[in-house]
């Protein structure tokens, strides 16, 4: 591994360390990639406030995760788009905010192992072009859970 390939893992391992700890940040990005592009899609979609949806678009434009663009006439609109970087970090990024939503809404059981035969949970997750909006890729995992 090269000087410029180290720089770039360490970054990259920043960025998701970084994300681990922010589920916001994480439901964006998922709506970016299903294709959601205005601020008013985003509130709407996330149900938070305009102020903390600034934040956080912000910081994943700071972070080069998603690009600002100029929407219509109005310099006030603006699109957001998913970038080469955070389509690079795809897999990490779904699989973070999996982990995030599980843990946020697990229940307290006393079993200390799942049971074989229990039920399934799907996940799926789809990636979207940003220019066209054409699905580029799709995933469904499944994976089993306990019956708390």
């Amino acid at each position: 591994m090269n000087h410029v390939s180290i720089v770039h893992h360490s970054a990259a391992s920043s960025v998701v360390v970084l994300l681990a700890g922010d589920l916001t940040m994480l439901k964006i990005l998922r709506e970016c990639f299903q294709g959601t592009r205005r601020i008013d899609a985003f509130e709407h979609n996330l149900g938070i406030s305009r102020l903390q949806l600034t934040d956080k678009l912000s910081r994943l434009v700071h972070l080069r995760l998603i690009r600002r663009c100029p929407h219509g006439e109005v310099s006030s609109n603006h699109d957001y788009l998913p970038t080469e970087k955070s389509f690079d970090l795809h897999q990490i990024i779904l699989s973070l905010l999996r982990l995030k939503e599980n843990a946020s809404t697990a229940k307290p059981c006393g079993k200390s192992r799942l049971a074989v035969g229990t039920a399934r949970t799907i996940f799926d997750g789809i990636t979207v072009c940003p220019d066209c909006s054409e699905v580029l890729a799709t995933e469904m995992k499944g994976r089993r859970t306990s019956a708390c």
